[in-house]
């Protein structure tokens, strides 16, 4: 029996949801979350469904057993489905067949290949490999926003990696890397908050690396280069509570770095309007646990501080 397609305009916030599909190649399965954005970027649904690769073009149903999604992508936090009523304009218009060859010589198509095998290697811990599959996805197709997106997600991380074991020019090199990478996919994408978020989180990053190499000239900049990413990211998605929790954590950060300069009213002004950020955070989705852990890290901190103090 045909599944009916819904509305999602009518999807709302909180709403219940369920994922069909075949996770990992395995059996079938049924997941249920809720949706936690129904206009993400205005043009996701964005839930919690747990999904994985196998998921990938299943239906997402409401609770009148209606597909009002297709499962599309997953970061580590939620998953996304292209909304029904996207698919439904896209079946109302003609459209002419051509071979799978000729199909697979469109520069996008071959860039989302190369896209999402650096993506399973990301998810297998082997940077190296992500590197080298995400450099072809921008080579097949320079305009591809999300190739350099993921690219300059995976070089942090492997930055961070090689800042573990002591390489400490490779990590600066990543680190550099992951900026230009977020800052191409800020100019080909401008109106995209996650870019601004995405090159905040690398500079935090890169400022706790060189605040650890006792660099603090270095660390600052960087940590108020994250807080202006972070604020541009607000005025984008003011809806986004990562944006809030991230600018928090780049507050937290420099006020830890003036506390160790003995800075204290700069720290204590930075460390308050870090636990509004994240207090935000927190109204806007009040069941997400980082936006909690995160504030409690920061008073932690403004007690320290109130106790040197004195």
């Amino acid at each position: 029996m045909p599944l009916s397609l819904g509305n999602s305009d009518d999807a709302r916030n909180g709403e219940p949801i369920y994922a069909i599909g075949y996770p990992g190649g395995g059996a079938y399965k049924l997941t249920q979350g809720t949706i936690r954005s129904s206009r993400y970027r205005d043009k996701w649904l964005q839930t919690t469904a747990d999904i994985s690769k196998g998921n990938s073009g299943g239906p997402m149903l409401n609770g009148k057993g209606e597909v009002i999604g297709i499962s599309t992508a997953v970061d580590s936090s939620f998953s996304y489905a292209v909304p029904s009523n996207l698919l439904k304009a896209l079946l109302s218009q003609p459209a002419q067949v051509e071979p799978l060859v000729d199909w697979y010589k469109q520069k996008r198509i071959r860039a989302y290949g190369h896209l999402q095998r650096g993506e399973d290697n990301y998810n297998g811990n082997d940077y190296k490999a992500a590197l080298t599959d995400l450099n072809g996805a921008v080579e097949a197709d320079p305009e591809f926003t999300d190739a350099y997106a993921t690219r300059g997600n995976v070089a942090v991380h492997y930055g961070e990696s090689m800042a573990k074991y002591g390489s400490i020019t490779q990590a600066r090199q990543h680190y550099h890397v992951a900026i230009a990478d977020y800052t191409e996919a800020i100019r080909l994408a401008p109106e995209d908050d996650a870019n601004y978020n995405g090159r905040g989180h690398t500079r935090c990053h890169y400022g706790e690396y060189e605040a650890k190499r006792r660099n603090p000239t270095a660390a600052q900049k960087q940590y108020e280069a994250a807080i202006e990413d972070y604020t541009k990211a607000i005025k984008l998605d003011s809806d986004d509570d990562r944006n809030y929790t991230g600018r928090g954590w780049a507050k937290s950060l420099l006020g830890h770095l003036n506390a160790e300069q003995a800075e204290f009213d700069k720290a204590q002004k930075l460390y308050e309007t870090a636990i509004k950020d994240c207090t935000k955070a927190i109204k806007l989705q009040p069941e997400e646990d980082t936006n909690y852990s995160e504030r409690g890290w920061v008073k932690f901190r403004l007690g320290e501080l109130r106790t040197k103090q004195g």
